[in-house]
């Protein structure tokens, strides 16, 4: 599922169908991973200008964590 996230912040817009061939699994379980990602508090949007995800403010709280304080 992080590797989701990565995929789509790295590449806005990216399709269901890129998605399952760069992770080699099918079109289904992507969106199975990103119905549980969205589920879990990530903002993931279909953008239909697009064709495509998207992180909603382009903000991911799996990966974004420069507010963390350690």
């Amino acid at each position: 599922a992080l590797r989701i996230v990565i995929l789509i912040k790295r590449n806005p817009g990216i399709s269901t169908a890129v998605l399952a061939e760069e992770l080699g699994i099918s079109q289904r379980s992507v969106q199975r991973y990103i119905k549980t990602l969205c589920m879990s508090g990530e903002w993931i949007d279909y953008d239909t200008s697009l064709r495509g995800w998207r992180l909603e403010h382009e903000k991911s709280f799996l990966l974004d964590f420069e507010d963390i304080d350690e």
